[in-house]
């Protein structure tokens, strides 16, 4: 009986750590916890490098700063989208913004999360490690792709010329007053209650809501 106790306690102290280890790694799925081992891996270098005295002191410190911000935010992100994915993630200073984007550079107090800046980056958020980093996840080519194409759609709308209309009224006795409106593409004909129109030619402009009369020759 004694053997037997023995044998089951020894068993519980060898198999434990292993559970303990499988339990804290099962939180997140295989992509997440992989990108978190690329992160951890990072932070194994860059202290690799500093015992080595390869690059400066506050280039390490920086990049230390930045791989921990990066996994926090990371662990953060994954615990609340539930989901075994992890997007490109860029964290950068305010300093840095120049090194990320290629055209015109967001100001800090417009940042607005899931917002897309230069049409490629989606800001998330900040992670605060020493510095504070501003988060940005880059947008898959297909997604890309549908942005551009949006704002491009969205530039030939906002270009489209001013069209010009030309409105006569009609007087005519046995039916009621009628409006021919012409432009380039369309002619209808519009009921109007207006009484007593002299045939005049109006022009209107579809930037100003006045019209322009231009009194025609009986």
């Amino acid at each position: 009986m004694f053997k037997l106790i023995f044998k089951l306690t020894l068993m519980f102290a060898l198999f434990a750590p292993f559970s303990v280890a499988a339990q804290t790694n099962s939180e997140f799925g295989p992509n997440v916890q992989s990108y978190l081992d690329y992160l951890k891996q990072e932070l194994t270098v860059t202290d690799l490098r500093e015992s080595q005295r390869e690059v400066r002191r506050s280039y390490i410190q920086h990049n230390y700063n930045r791989v921990n911000a990066l996994r926090q935010f990371a662990i953060k992100l994954a615990r609340k989208t539930d989901n075994d994915f992890m997007p490109e993630l860029d964290a950068v200073t305010q300093k840095e913004f120049p090194t990320l984007f290629t055209g015109e550079q967001p100001r800090i107090a417009d940042l607005r999360e899931n917002e897309i800046y230069d049409s490629v980056y989606r800001y998330l958020g900040t992670s605060k490690s020493t510095e504070t980093f501003y988060i940005f996840a880059r947008l898959n080519p297909f997604e890309e792709q549908a942005v551009r194409e949006t704002q491009q759609n969205k530039d030939v709308t906002s270009t489209k010329p001013t069209t010009k209309k030309t409105v006569i009224f009609i007087k005519d006795q046995a039916a009621p007053q009628k409006i021919r409106e012409k432009d380039d593409e369309t002619v209808t004909q519009i009921e109007t209650k207006k009484p007593n129109v002299s045939p005049e030619q109006f022009i209107e402009d579809e930037s100003s809501p006045k019209f322009l009369a231009k009194p025609q020759k009986p």
